[in-house]
Order: structure tokens, then C-alpha cells, then sequence
């Protein structure tokens, strides 16, 4: 593969594909193939900005937990129940 650019380390952008093979994916074909198509300068610009705002807040020693109407819902708890219990949030 050629670097996009001249002098340029990066890959060239030729989009993505996800190839499903259990049978509830993919109902009666035998697997199901989805493409993404490339991503244009400002998709890929707003993409990696995105990812260092996640490994900056990741790299974190501490996070803020945001509680929604779901985490304390007692009928239909959310993955986020366990989160906001004083035994794990308050150690």
C-alpha cells in the first residue's frame, strides 16, 4: 500500500467491512458481509479528535458518573445499577 500524501505516514482511508457468520446475524443466508464506505477529511478529523477525548478522560484517575432515570430504576435497571451502589462507589 502507498502512503496518502507526499512524505506522509498515513494509511489510505478505503472504508471497512464487518463479515457476521453466527446463524441469528445472519437469519437463512450462511453470513452477512456490511460495508462502511471510506470517510472523508472531516469524518476522519472528527473521529480522531473523538478517540483522544476518550483516551484523555480513560488515562483519568478519577471519572464522573453520570446518573440517568435508568441507573435507579428498580423495574428496568440499567447496566449502570452496579455504579452507583456505596459499596463500589464509595470505597
Amino acid at each position: 500500500m502507498e502512503a496518502t500524501g507526499s512524505g506522509s505516514d498515513e494509511t489510505p482511508n478505503g472504508g471497512a467491512r464487518l463479515l457476521y457468520v453466527h446463524p441469528k446475524a445472519t437469519k437463512s443466508r450462511s453470513y452477512l458481509e456490511l460495508r462502511q464506505a471510506p470517510l472523508d477529511d472531516a469524518a476522519r478529523a472528527a473521529i480522531s479528535q473523538r478517540i483522544s477525548e476518550i483516551a484523555r478522560v480513560m488515562a483519568a484517575g478519577s471519572f464522573t458518573a453520570r446518573v440517568e432515570h435508568h441507573c435507579s430504576d428498580g423495574f428496568a435497571p440499567g447496566a449502570c445499577r452496579l455504579h452507583i451502589i456505596p459499596p463500589v462507589s464509595r470505597a
